[in-house]
């Protein structure tokens, strides 16, 4: 039998940090205290109907109201990358 195959610990480069507006997605969207079910940022990967990425709620700071802008870092891990939110920010002047 082969030995186990050793994990790889999660990386994050500077060069994957970026902000973004998170919006909240609600498991009711007429009741503002339903739980959160994710958050959607507009610069998905765009293949197939998806213009959309998705962030888990355990990957983003707790914060009032529906969006907000945050420093956004891109975790490489297996078996698949995530975003996750660093901090919340002001707006950039663009927006």
């Amino acid at each position: 039998m082969p030995p186990p195959s050793p994990s790889v610990a999660p990386t994050v480069s500077r060069t994957d940090r970026r902000v973004m507006k998170l919006t909240r997605v609600r498991a009711n969207s007429q009741d503002k205290t339903s739980r959160t079910l994710h958050f959607l940022h507009p610069d998905g990967t765009g293949r197939g109907n998806s213009r959309v990425g998705f962030v888990s709620p355990e990957h983003v700071p707790a914060f009032e109201g529906e969006e907000g802008w945050f420093e956004m870092e891109r975790v490489r891990a297996k078996p698949w990358s995530y975003w996750r939110a660093v901090r919340r920010v002001d707006p950039p002047p663009h927006a």
